[in-house]
């Protein structure tokens, strides 16, 4: 007689077993939107940082070094760098986007809210962000890469509030292109 426990266990495995590629994919495909809505989300931050330190938004050697240290994580992940490249790119316009949308809000604000330091606390979980959004991507990529499919699953998970329906299509469409190191 078997008891609950291994009930559930068999029922688990059986589960497991059933669970085809593409739902795997799915899942990773799922974490990557999450970790690009996710390093969206400090754009805002980024954007009152600099309006509070008078800087400006256009950091063109900060952008350099983002593609470069992409474009490294590339050869070790097999990506296409060109590809990568230019998703990293459209990444950086709408981050941008998003920041002056938001530094525009500010100029009506009475008060300016605090935030993190940018050098300390944002730019780490950023740099972060970055190296799992590559290693994710990887993966997405062995298991099919993205597909026309996903794209509304990408505009449901990209919800940031600066970000309008022309940044998503172009952040999509950057990602539809990525491709393995060939």
């Amino acid at each position: 007689m078997m008891t609950r426990h291994k009930l559930f266990t068999l029922f688990l495995l059986l589960s497991l077993l059933l669970t085809s590629s593409g739902a795997l994919a799915d899942t990773k495909t799922e974490v990557l939107f999450n970790i690009i809505n996710e390093r969206l989300s400090y754009m805002e931050s980024v954007a009152l940082y600099k309006a509070t330190h008078h800087l400006p938004i256009e950091d063109s050697e900060r952008e350099k070094v983002v593609l470069t240290k992409a474009l490294e994580s590339a050869d070790e992940l097999q990506i296409d760098k060109g590809s990568l490249s230019h998703f990293f790119e459209v990444q950086i316009r709408v981050a941008k986007a998003i920041q002056y949308r938001h530094r525009a809000d500010l100029l009506h604000t009475q008060e300016t809210p605090q935030t993190d330091d940018l050098i300390a606390v944002i730019r780490p979980k950023l740099i972060e962000l970055s190296a799992r959004l590559n290693s994710v991507l990887s993966d997405v990529i062995e298991a099919g890469g993205i597909n026309e499919q996903d794209r509304t699953l990408f505009t449901q998970i990209i919800n940031r509030r600066y970000l309008s329906e022309s940044d998503k299509k172009h952040l999509f469409d950057a990602l539809l292109h990525i491709k393995r190191k060939g």
